[in-house]
């Protein structure tokens, strides 16, 4: 009967292992469309890639946003929007991105002279994406 009980316990393990990897609970969720895989704010970008990533800019740079998509099976929308410290909208941005297992999209843009707290936020179409926050300071020199 020991012997029973045992392979039962591990006919039962092996059972509930089959399936995806890292999967918990023995349901798979797939992402239909885009997924943001990545999001960062630099200094610049260079060869389609973010150079000198900071949060932290001053009046005379460019604020790079560079987002890296995963799952792009369609042309899709990708908003950026600028909000100054006070919370309004300063400016926005429709890029497009194109089929591909990833695909980037990124804006460049100079600020208003406002210091402070600045915050982007990112939607694919309609949705919420993500939310990126840097600090404007006047130019050290100034």
């Amino acid at each position: 009967m020991k012997r029973f009980s045992a392979l039962l316990v591990v006919s039962i393990f092996i059972a509930g292992c089959s399936g995806n990897k890292g999967v918990v609970g023995g349901e798979s969720f797939t992402e239909e469309g885009p997924v943001l895989v990545d999001a960062t704010l630099s200094l610049d970008i260079i060869n389609g890639r973010p150079r000198g990533v900071t949060d932290y800019f001053y009046f005379d740079d460019t604020v790079n946003v560079y987002t890296l998509w995963q799952n792009v099976k369609d042309t899709d929308d990708v908003s950026f929007y600028f909000y100054d410290p006070g919370g309004n909208l300063q400016d926005s941005f429709i890029i497009n991105l194109f089929p591909g297992e990833f695909s980037t999209a990124f804006v460049s843009y100079v600020p208003s002279h406002i210091e402070g707290d600045w915050e982007v936020v990112i939607y694919l179409g309609e949705d919420f994406q993500r939310s990126l926050l840097f600090t404007l300071s006047q130019s050290q020199g100034k």
